[in-house]
């Protein structure tokens, strides 16, 4: 499987089963089977922050090559502030989200030891709260292949060669 597809299994059945929890329509969730879609979250996200981490870094550099070409443009730099806001909420979003799945496996291993029984409602504000960062993710990193591509568009009218 590519990490493409991870992404898109990981995403279905967690959208899938945030929504039979939210609804009761879920009749039972097995312990592994909570622990596996947890998992595979946890996974699943640290690959989708490293792309967002190198379309990050990679923006920066190209931009840094721009100013050095040319005049710093201000709508340019406020874009690219916005984008450093959202990256570093985003940052600070994702301790969370790790926080929470490893607190919620911890809840569902407890809960499959003594009651047999997993707190729905918790468990799909968990798996909601990881498809909300993703969706943010993949927000900033489309916002972030505009700035690169519009960074080695500029540097090609200016007549450098984006490195």
């Amino acid at each position: 499987m590519t990490a493409g597809s991870d992404l898109d299994a990981i995403n279905v059945a967690t959208a899938d089963a945030a929504v039979r929890l939210r609804c009761n329509a879920l009749a039972s969730m097995s312990c592994r089977e909570a622990e596996q879609l947890l998992d595979g979250n946890f996974k699943v996200n640290d690959e989708v922050w490293s792309s967002v981490r190198q379309a990050w870094e990679c923006a920066v550099h190209l931009d840094c090559q721009l100013g050095e070409a040319d005049r710093p443009w201000e709508d340019r730099n406020k874009w690219l502030q916005a984008l450093a806001s959202e990256r570093a909420d985003l940052e600070r979003c994702k301790a969370d989200v790790e926080n929470d799945v490893l607190c919620a496996k911890l809840e569902v291993q407890t809960a499959c030891a003594t009651t047999g029984r997993l707190h729905a409602s918790r468990l799909a504000d968990v798996l909601e709260a990881n498809t909300r960062f993703r969706e943010r993710c993949a927000y900033l990193s489309q916002q972030l292949e505009a700035a690169v591509h519009s960074a080695q568009q500029e540097l090609k009218r200016l007549g450098e060669r984006p490195r």
